[in-house]
């Protein structure tokens, strides 16, 4: 089963309402609810998908939620009179950043298909 560690999820929660976007917002908050096995226990493993797969649609909003989470870090980061600490946290922050949407982009996902009628 495709699962996410609660740090992951709250990061995807944070980064998804930050787009802004009511639809994708709606869509994941509605999907999340609904998927409440996607949390992963503590020593569940995470790279065992078995014959789960993540919804296209969800991984595409999830990516592009990251994508903009980390260009604000970066911005952040970017910026002058920041400490030492300040950057590796920043730096750490983008990390773990990263190492989610890797594992979102490798993990197996399905494509919601809708059905014509007539």
């Amino acid at each position: 089963m495709v699962t996410l560690a609660p740090r992951a999820l709250r990061l995807l929660d944070a980064a998804i309402e930050q787009l802004g976007d009511d639809h994708r917002t709606g869509k994941w908050a509605a999907w999340r609810k609904s998927h409440r096995e996607i949390a992963r226990s503590p020593g569940e493993r995470w790279d065992d998908f078995g014959q789960s797969a993540f919804p296209a649609d969800i991984v595409e909003t999830a990516l592009l939620a990251l994508g903009c989470w980390a260009g604000g870090l970066r911005e952040r980061r970017g910026r002058f009179g920041l400490s030492e600490d300040e950057v590796s946290d920043l730096d750490n922050q983008l990390s773990y950043v990263q190492s989610v949407e890797r594992f979102l982009t490798a993990a197996p996902t399905k494509t919601n298909k809708v059905r014509r009628t007539g």
